[in-house]
């Protein structure tokens, strides 16, 4: 299978996977699977970071989540052209549009959002978890 992780779902994966149920775990780590992670997760971490939303997260939280991503060797997703156009038609189901990206990426990359986000569900993307 082939998972994309949403922002807080990544934050948890590397630095408190205690919040992730031990079925999502399991699912996530298994060889078979491919495992991305989009560049709007660091984006959205770095701009959430100056507003002090990450308080409970370590310092400097947007570079040290590329040594933690690379350390479980997820691929990163760039955002592209398509990507961008299909996120700018999203219906408005949900009004974070780093969340429409990721949604736009799963759908147009064939891949399964993990998220325990409910807010996903009015979109026609395979979720897991949520």
């Amino acid at each position: 299978m082939r998972f994309l992780l949403d922002t807080c779902t990544v934050l948890w994966w590397c630095f408190d996977s205690a919040r992730i149920p031990a079925a999502v775990r399991d699912r996530i780590e298994r060889h078979e699977n491919d495992v991305y992670v989009s560049v709007i997760s660091p984006w959205e971490i770095s701009i959430k970071e100056k507003l002090d939303r990450f308080a409970e997260f370590p310092a400097n939280l947007g570079q040290r989540l590329r040594g933690e991503i690379a350390s479980h060797q997820f691929a990163d997703l760039g955002i592209t052209w398509p990507h961008a156009l299909r996120a700018g038609s999203l219906s408005l189901h949900h009004h974070d549009p780093f969340d429409r990206m990721l949604v736009a990426q799963a759908q147009l990359e064939g891949l399964a959002l993990v998220s325990p986000d409910p807010a996903f569900r009015p979109y026609e993307v395979e979720t897991f978890w949520a």
